[in-house]
């Protein structure tokens, strides 16, 4: 076998592994999430895809190829930035300005919630006793790749089920500035608080 042909078989096996490897990133940490995007359109809640976290910079090309077809286009993944693309990216500084204290589940350093058995309740009730006039925020999910930015009141809209429910885990919500956290963890916890150098709950 010549060297040409050796090369050409390497880079068919490693465009093969890199499509494999694609493949099961987006099954795993973006398809389950179009359930939650179709619902935002569903009740009229306008969203936009800001970055998407765990991309290798090996996948970005073949991945806008996908994100140029259905269903991915309609939710405008083109416009999302990918991780790596950002010399500081936006949940890199989160999880600087918010680390989790707890290997487990997502735990930041502020203070643990009570809960009514209404997870919408409880989010009303955080928004309204931390004073959180409507903003742009940002929610992210651990257990996916998609940051969104939304409206914080326009939130309240979405069903509780959807927003906040076992299966998708640990989420959280906080503003551009990082100001402040709210925090849904999958065992039914919440934390909620400000940093540490700035106004607290």
């Amino acid at each position: 076998m010549g060297n040409r042909v050796r090369i050409e078989i390497e880079s068919h096996r490693f465009v093969m592994r890199l499509l494999i490897s694609i493949k099961e990133f987006v099954i795993r940490e973006i398809d389950p999430y179009l359930e939650l995007l179709n619902h935002l359109a569903k009740k009229r809640v306008p969203y936009k895809v800001v970055e998407l976290t765990g991309v290798v910079p090996e996948w970005s090309s073949y991945l806008k190829v996908l994100f140029s077809k259905a269903p991915y286009k309609s939710f405008n993944f083109l416009e999302a930035q990918f991780e790596f693309e950002k010399s500081s990216s936006l949940m890199a500084e989160f999880n600087n300005q918010y680390p989790s204290i707890q290997g487990f589940y997502y735990k930041p350093e502020v203070s643990q919630i009570s809960s009514s058995s209404n997870v919408q309740d409880t989010f009303r009730n955080l928004i309204t006793t931390m004073c959180l006039v409507d903003q742009k925020v940002y929610v992210y999910y651990f257990k996916y790749a998609v940051v969104i930015e939304v409206s914080l009141h326009q939130l309240l809209k979405v069903d509780e089920d959807v927003l906040f429910n076992t299966r998708r885990q640990d989420v959280v919500v906080f503003p551009s500035n990082f100001e402040w956290v709210i925090a849904y963890a999958g065992l039914n916890l919440w934390y909620a608080g400000y940093k540490k150098s700035g106004k607290r709950q």
